[in-house]
């Protein structure tokens, strides 16, 4: 490096050494943020205080059956819960003014 000297040497690694702390310092808060927020998203939900809940909570609670309501299948035959014990359930609500549900609506 022919007419650097020692003076311009010693800034330019101060600022790398400045750049290089700053990298460190963003790392840390992203990876402090990714484990935050998987630690939220894998926790288990805490249960909401009896009194905080409707009188539906109950049905929600494990061992106690969901109500027999009966709904209309994809295929626009009626289909009862209770035909459907023991297996697994997955309902998919929709809203009409969702523009998610309305993207959805076609699949």
């Amino acid at each position: 490096m022919a007419g650097v000297d020692a003076r311009q040497l010693g800034e330019r690694a101060a600022v790398l050494a400045r750049a290089h702390a700053r990298a460190l310092i963003a790392a840390a808060l992203t990876i402090t943020t990714i484990a935050l927020l998987a630690l939220a998203l894998l926790s288990p939900a805490r249960a909401k205080p009896e009194s905080a809940t409707s009188g539906l909570a109950a049905a929600a609670k494990i061992g106690h059956l969901a109500p027999d309501v009966t709904l209309m299948g994809q295929d626009g035959k009626p289909v009862s819960v209770s035909s459907l014990r023991g297996k697994v359930v997955i309902l998919n609500f929709w809203y009409s003014a969702c523009d998610g549900c309305r993207t959805e609506l076609p699949a």
